[in-house]
């Protein structure tokens, strides 16, 4: 997967938001800590996966392998639903 270019992550009074990068309608998106941070990790990477996004929470919060997947899951299928990721 990768992330769409057309966002930016911004930190807005003290709230992460994804701000679009050009005005064609597209609407801000606020994020919560985790998805802020795994959204950081993966606009960094060239590519990355489910099983990425995993380790990478697993390695920055305290969490399980099976709430960190839960997570993870819902988040990506978020990401894609807003159009945020690519294949």
């Amino acid at each position: 997967m990768r992330t769409t270019k057309d966002y930016e992550l911004q930190t807005v009074c003290g709230e992460p938001l994804l701000i679009p990068v050009e005005e064609d309608g597209k609407s801000i998106i606020n994020l919560d800590e985790i998805s802020s941070y795994l959204w950081q990790r993966a606009e960094t990477a060239e590519n990355f996966t489910l099983e990425t996004l995993i380790g990478f929470l697993m390695e920055e919060y305290e969490v399980d392998e099976t709430t960190a997947r839960e997570d993870c899951t819902e988040i990506v299928e978020a990401w894609f639903e807003m159009g945020i990721v690519t294949e």
